[in-house]
């Protein structure tokens, strides 16, 4: 991986409801996407969650949810950005019944089996479900 590259990742943890733990999965590769063989840990500060809105990491992102990212950082654990309208959240489970969120509008989700709508930072650009 080298910087600014665009990658995939699985939120594993938010320790402190601040910074973002991320399993990258995968790399944007012009277009396609490329699966990763090895674990990478790549890490989202707080100042680069949203564009300088300083607030705590689970208004914005889930445990489980697959994102989007930019990585600005040489060497890992990668340092990753969601600080633009085509990074964020791409796919994301319901935290009250486990069912896949849909895309309701702008930063809310919507839940089909119970209806919970959440607020995620979602990427304008592609959104799987």
């Amino acid at each position: 991986m080298k910087l600014n590259d665009i990658v995939y990742g699985k939120v594993v943890a938010i320790p402190n409801d601040r910074t973002v733990i991320v399993r990258i999965i995968g790399v944007d590769n012009n277009g396609s996407k490329v699966v990763l063989k090895d674990d990478v840990t790549g890490i989202i500060p707080p100042s680069q969650l949203l564009n300088g809105k300083p607030g705590s990491a689970s208004e914005v992102l889930g445990i489980g949810d697959i994102v989007r990212a930019r990585v600005i950082s040489k060497d890992p654990p990668y340092t990753l950005t969601l600080r633009d309208a085509q990074l964020g959240v791409v796919y994301a489970r319901c935290p009250r019944c486990g069912h896949v969120l849909k895309w309701k509008s702008n930063e809310l989700l919507q839940c089909p089996n119970c209806g919970a709508v959440v607020r995620r930072k979602v990427s304008l650009v592609e959104y799987w479900a």
